[in-house]
């Protein structure tokens, strides 16, 4: 199960930094000239909940062109995978928006976090997990804050235990952290 987890803060260029890999593995090197071998996936998890949010996706969905078939799920992330091909290269774009729209509606993030990290364990897909870390900040003062920050940490420990590839991207700049 080839799984590169790519972390970083805001605007840090993760996602930019993940479509360049999903585009390079997707080509087939065999010979003088790559070619795409199928296009990758794009599993965006956010969900359009104001007009901000819609400008973001609008120009996240510019920045992938026609190059990715871009699927939309903001919560049952694992139930999307399943249908994809076996050797599919996938972008899932992003675990703090995941767990924030797990919290907004109240699920319980271990269970959904059980489902994803199980079938991650198991895909013959190559999957590159967009995710903030969020490490770096000073505790949070208010109570739902920190449950978010503890929910995207330990989920971000699990991925990257799993992961084979761990990248830090920081100011544009890809750190190898495993």
């Amino acid at each position: 199960m080839p799984l590169h987890l790519v972390l970083g803060g805001v605007k840090s260029g993760k996602t930019r930094y993940a479509l360049a890999l999903a585009l390079d593995f997707s080509l087939v090197k065999a010979g003088a000239k790559p070619k795409m071998r199928d296009k990758p996936y794009y599993l965006a998890s956010c969900e359009y909940i104001d007009g901000e949010m819609a400008s973001k996706i609008a120009a996240h969905q510019l920045e992938r062109g026609d190059e990715f078939i871009t699927l939309v799920e903001g919560v049952n992330i694992a139930n999307q995978l399943p249908a994809l091909p076996a050797n599919a290269v996938v972008v899932i774009d992003n675990m703090g928006m995941w767990i924030n729209n797990l919290m907004h509606h109240q699920l319980d993030i271990k269970a959904y976090s059980t489902i994803l990290l199980d079938y991650l364990h198991s895909t013959t897909q190559h999957i590159i997990i967009v995710a903030d870390e969020l490490s770096f900040a000073p505790i949070a003062m208010d109570k739902i804050t920190r449950q978010f920050v503890n929910h995207n940490g330990f989920l971000n420990q699990q991925l990257a235990q799993l992961a084979g590839q761990v990248d830090l991207m920081v100011a544009g700049i890809n750190v190898k952290v495993k």
